[in-house]
């Protein structure tokens, strides 16, 4: 089964996220440091992570991510300069004002 690291610290939208891709095998971390951590344990085919998030931000999180993965921003972070920075290791970057079922459309077609 494929598997999805959902990073975010909302624990409502995360819930919503985590029910739209049921088909897939979710975990999720409330932080990028959590999320460090479960990759260590099981390596995901698909990160969709948060930006402003306590202990560890996301772009913290994608700078300390060593392999080689496919990752999501879903943010509202109006702050993009850190962002841009990582763009060669960003797969595809998504404003929270898009549809859910868009958001579902492009994770679905990255993994």
């Amino acid at each position: 089964m494929k598997s999805i690291l959902l990073i975010e610290d909302h624990d409502r939208l995360a819930e919503i996220l985590s029910r739209k891709f049921r088909e897939y095998d979710v975990r999720i971390a409330a932080n990028g440091l959590e999320g460090l951590n479960l990759i260590e344990e099981r390596t995901p085919d698909l990160i969709i992570t948060d930006l402003n998030m306590p202990l560890m931000d996301g772009v913290t999180f994608i700078k300390n991510c060593k392999a080689t993965m496919k990752i999501i921003v879903l943010t509202n972070c109006p702050d993009m300069l850190g962002v841009k920075k990582l763009k060669r290791d960003i797969t595809l970057m998504i404003k929270n004002e898009v549809d859910l079922q868009d958001v579902c459309q492009m994770v679905r077609s990255l993994i």
